[in-house]
């Protein structure tokens, strides 16, 4: 999976403009088509002017399917941009990471060991320098407990966005609608 933080952005100004311009255009046509009632009454416009409000109430759903979209789109957002501007993360490699991970710290536990179990009596100028040694030893495995703990919130936190985005795209639902058929009333 690859996220690019800043595209997303621009693609969600873009949508919310487009949704916006969506919802002007359709609010300014509905607006227009129901003052036209007013001049024309027959027994055609009874039908076709309830297929107009029929229309409208369908659109003003997908405006709010539209925006529905724009939510997930900064849910996604935010949950991402902390981690970068550009994220790119395989969740199916998970286990080998952490697992790889896990190994390096086993392997500096074994040298730390080895370092613990020397017997550095007839030698006090090298104890000082193996002591060091040791240290750092030390250091890079803690560092890399709190990598591993760092890279496994990083993984949740992707896997939990990914389960939240599908649970509320599938509550989108957008109805492709048909123009009407002005030729039906005339």
């Amino acid at each position: 999976m690859e996220i690019n933080i800043s595209n997303l952005k621009i693609n969600l100004t873009e949508l919310r403009k487009k949704v916006n311009q969506y919802d002007d255009n359709y609010i300014n046509i509905y607006h227009h088509l129901i003052q036209s009632s007013s001049y024309w009454n027959d027994k055609y416009s009874n039908r076709f002017f309830s297929c107009v409000e029929e229309k409208r109430h369908k659109i003003d759903k997908n405006i709010q399917e539209l925006n529905k979209m724009i939510n997930v789109y900064q849910y996604i957002i935010d949950q991402y941009q902390s981690l970068g501007s550009k994220v790119k993360i395989k969740v199916e490699n998970r286990n080998d990471v952490i697992s790889a991970i896990d190994h390096y710290i086993q392997q500096l536990n074994n040298i730390i060991s080895y370092y613990q179990g020397l017997d550095v009596s007839f030698c006090p100028n090298e104890a000082y320098f193996l002591n060091q040694e040791k240290q750092k030893l030390i250091k890079m495995r803690d560092s890399s407990i709190n990598m591993k703990q760092n890279i496994k919130n990083i993984f949740n936190l992707v896997e939990e966005t990914e389960r939240t985005v599908k649970s509320k795209n599938n509550k989108i639902h957008i109805e492709i609608l048909k123009d009407i058929n002005i030729g039906e009333y005339i």
